[in-house]
């Protein structure tokens, strides 16, 4: 009776244990930040490219893409795509297609919004937590 007990409580309160979750191209990340310019806040959309393939010992590399002034991260999931190959692409869009840098628009608070990415993606099985870089235009 213990035995069943202990497995019972195992899978209640350790259900973590058992299911371990990879990153997919239709995979939800939800980042929401609030600033003056967008008091009730703002959903980064998010977009991602899991290559296809078997996942490589380690998990994938992954490569965080950050449009220019007046892109956006589906252009550049396509426009890196089938030159890194072999990484994840993980392509937030920026608020009013910017970033809070120099003289573009936006002043949202997005090196709290990387960091935030970072840590969420670290959390899936098939990526390689310590292969995560950032590409930028």
């Amino acid at each position: 009776m213990k035995k069943i007990k202990i497995i019972v409580y195992i899978l209640i309160y350790f259900p973590i244990l058992t299911i371990s979750q990879s990153l997919t191209s239709s995979t939800s990340i939800d980042i929401t930040k609030f600033w003056h310019q967008e008091p009730s806040g703002y959903t980064y959309p998010i977009n991602i490219f899991v290559p296809e393939g078997d996942i490589p010992d380690g998990g994938f590399p992954v490569c965080i893409l950050l449009h220019g002034n007046g892109g956006n991260g589906g252009g550049m999931i396509n426009q890196f795509k089938n030159t890194l190959k072999c990484h994840i692409l993980v392509a937030p869009s920026g608020y009013s297609k910017s970033w809070n840098i120099c003289d573009e628009a936006s002043d949202a608070p997005d090196l709290e919004m990387v960091d935030e990415l970072i840590n969420q993606i670290q959390t899936y099985s098939n990526i390689d937590p310590n292969k995560i870089r950032i590409l930028g235009s």
